[in-house]
C-alpha cells in the first residue's frame, strides 16, 4: 500500500507538469487548522487541542490546474491510549501533496477541487519515559474550498479536507507492543478545516497565451436563406481579450472563412470555431426554420351600408323621379355605386330609364335598391295635375265668377299644351243650398264656365270632361259663410286612366238640422 501511496504522489508530481502547457502564477500561504481526529484518537478537551497552524506553496500549471503542497502541526493530548497511561502527548504533522482544480464562481471567488497523496508523521515525546504515537503512516486525501480574490496579490482561502490512512501508524504493530488500551483500528479518518491567506509574489505570471476562445452568438435562429454572422473572442490568461485567428465548419449548410452561416434547408446545425493549432475550439448551435407562408392579401373591403336617395319624392303623373345609391364599405369609403352593382325595383309599374321612373297614375309607392346583400328604400308620392278655384261663383251663379284665380289657369294651360296626352276632368260642386236636383243642374255650369276659360286658352273642348257632383261632395262645413264659399268650386284632376268615372249629383239632401234651403223660382 505505502508503494501504492508513493506512486501516485509521484504521479501528481510528474504528470501535472507534462500536462501543463506553460508556468503560471506561484502561491504562498498560511492557514490555522482544526483537526477532528479519527475516534482511535481519544483527545483530551478537543475544543483545544485540536486547532494547530500550518502553510502551504502551490504552483499554477494553467488558470484552472495547480499542484501544491502543505504543511501543518498541531500538539494534542492522547487521553488513555497506553494501559496505565492517563494521558499521552501527540505531536502530529500532517503534509500534503494534491492538484487543484479552480473553477471561477464570478465576482472573484473561485471553487477548489483537488486531491492527492498523505504523509502523517508523528513526532516523538520530549519525555522518553511516556510511550508516544511516533513513526508515518501514508494515505490519500481530499480537499473542497472557496477562494476570494482580495487582490491581484492576495487571496483568502477556506478549506475542508478528508484523509484516508488504510494503514494508521496508532495500529502498527510497534505501537500496539506497547500496550493500548481497546482494539488497534485498521484505519483511520481525519478531518480538518483550513482557513488563511494566500499571496502571489508576482502578482501571477502570464505570457499572454490564449486560454479560450468564445463563439458567438451562443445560439441562432434564421429563416431559410437568411446568414448568421458570427464572431469569435479570445481570453488571455490575463484576464484580457484578443481577436484569434480561427477556422469555421459547420455540420450542414455553408459558413464563409468570415463566419457568415446560411443554409437553404431547415434544420439545426453545429457552427465550430477551432484556432488553428487545433488546440480550442468553441461550438454554437443554429436553428434554421422554413419561413412562414406568405400572408393572405387584405380582405376587399366590404360593403356595409347604402343610402338610397331621396328618402322622400313627390313628383306628378309623368314627372320623373331620378335616384342615386351611395354605397359606404368597411375602410371607411364611399362613393356613389354604379347600375351594374345595384338593382331597384318601383311599385306601380313606372317606365324606367335607367335609375328615374315615371308613374301614369298618382299614389303613395315604393322605390326599393339592393346592392350586394345590402338594401335601402325610399317613399314618392305621385300626383295628377290638381286645381282647385276657390269660391268661384256666388249663389246660383254659374256663368261668371266671384273670384278667379287665373294665373292657376294659364298653368294647367301650358302644361296641357306641353303635353298634348294630357286630359283633365272637370268637376262642378255647388253648397247645400237649393235642391239636390237644382245643384246638379247649378254645378255643370260652373264646370262648363272652367271648360270654356281653358278653351279661350287655346286647349280643345274634348280634352276637358265635364263632371258633375253637386252638393254630395263638400270640402268644408256647410254650416258657415265661408266653408260654403269653398264648396261652391270647381276642380282640375288629370285623368289617369280610363273610362272616367262619371259625375253623380244625386245624394240625400245635406245641410245644417233645422235649416231650410232657399229655393229658386221655376225649380
Amino acid at each position: 500500500m505505502r508503494r501504492v501511496l508513493l506512486l501516485a504522489g509521484a504521479w501528481c508530481l510528474v504528470g501535472f507538469p507534462i500536462a501543463a502547457q506553460e508556468k503560471g502564477t506561484l502561491e504562498l500561504g498560511g492557514f490555522g487548522r482544526f483537526t477532528k481526529y479519527d475516534g482511535s484518537f481519544d483527545i483530551e478537551r478537543e475544543g483545544r487541542n485540536a486547532y494547530g497552524g500550518g502553510g502551504r506553496i502551490g504552483y499554477f500549471f494553467s488558470p484552472k490546474f495547480s499542484l501544491e503542497v502543505d504543511g501543518s502541526f498541531n500538539a494534542s493530548d492522547n487521553h488513555h491510549f497506553f494501559t496505565a497511561y492517563m494521558s499521552t502527548p501527540v505531536r502530529y504533522w500532517p503534509f500534503h501533496l494534491r492538484g487543484l482544480f479552480h473553477a471561477p464562481l464570478g465576482s472573484g471567488f473561485s471553487f477548489l477541487l483537488g486531491g492527492g497523496a498523505v504523509v502523517n508523521h508523528y513526532a516523538k515525546s520530549n519525555n522518553p519515559v511516556i510511550p508516544t504515537i511516533n513513526g508515518q503512516d501514508f494515505g490519500i486525501g481530499a480537499l473542497a474550498g472557496l477562494r476570494y480574490q482580495v487582490f491581484r496579490w492576495l487571496s483568502l482561502r477556506a478549506d475542508g479536507t478528508l484523509d484516508f490512512m488504510p494503514s494508521p501508524r496508532n495500529g502498527s504493530d510497534a505501537i500496539t507492543s506497547q500496550g493500548i488500551v481497546g482494539t488497534a483500528p485498521s484505519n483511520n479518518t481525519h478531518l480538518g478545516a483550513q482557513l488563511g491567506l494566500s499571496i502571489f509574489p508576482k502578482g501571477g505570471k502570464c505570457t499572454k497565451r490564449l486560454d479560450a476562445i468564445d463563439l458567438q452568438p451562443n445560439t441562432a435562429q434564421v429563416l431559410t436563406g437568411q446568414a448568421v454572422q458570427f464572431t469569435t473572442t479570445g481570453r488571455l490568461c490575463d484576464g484580457s481579450s484578443t481577436a484569434p485567428q480561427v477556422t469555421y465548419s459547420a455540420s450542414g449548410g455553408t459558413v464563409t472563412p468570415g463566419g457568415q452561416f446560411s443554409s437553404p434547408a431547415p434544420g439545426s446545425f453545429r457552427v465550430v470555431a477551432k484556432t488553428l493549432n487545433g488546440k480550442l475550439s468553441d461550438t454554437s448551435t443554429v436553428t434554421v426554420s422554413a419561413p412562414p407562408p406568405p400572408a393572405p392579401p387584405p380582405a376587399p373591403p366590404r360593403l356595409t351600408r347604402i343610402d338610397l336617395a331621396p328618402d322622400r319624392a313627390e313628383v306628378k303623373l309623368k314627372e320623373p323621379a331620378t335616384f342615386t345609391v351611395t354605397g359606404f364599405w368597411s375602410d371607411g369609403n364611399s362613393r356613389a355605386m354604379r347600375t351594374d352593382e345595384c338593382t331597384l325595383s318601383a311599385e306601380g309599374s313606372p317606365t324606367a330609364s335607367g335609375w328615374s321612373y315615371t308613374w301614369t297614375r298618382s299614389g303613395q309607392y315604393t322605390v326599393t335598391a339592393n346592392c350586394q346583400g345590402m338594401s335601402d328604400q325610399s317613399a314618392v308620392t305621385v300626383t295628377g295635375l290638381v286645381l282647385t278655384l276657390r269660391a268661384l261663383f256666388d249663389p246660383n251663379i254659374y256663368s261668371q265668377a266671384r273670384r278667379i284665380e287665373m294665373l292657376s289657369l294659364d298653368s294647367v294651360a301650358n302644361a296641357m299644351k306641353a303635353d298634348p296626352s294630357i286630359k283633365v276632368t272637370a268637376d262642378g260642386h255647388t253648397d247645400w243650398r237649393n235642391s239636390v236636383r237644382y245643384n246638379a243642374w247649378l254645378s255643370e255650369r260652373r264646370a262648363r264656365y272652367v271648360q270654356r276659360e281653358l278653351v279661350k286658352r287655346g286647349i280643345p273642348a274634348e280634352r276637358i270632361i265635364i263632371r258633375a257632383w253637386g252638393e254630395c261632395r263638400p270640402a268644408a262645413d256647410n254650416s258657415t259663410e265661408d266653408g260654403m264659399l269653398q264648396n261652391r268650386r270647381t276642380e282640375l284632376r288629370q285623368v289617369e286612366t280610363e273610362p272616367v268615372e262619371p259625375g253623380n249629383a244625386s245624394c240625400k239632401e245635406s245641410g245644417p238640422p233645422g235649416a231650410s234651403k232657399i229655393g229658386r223660382k221655376g225649380e
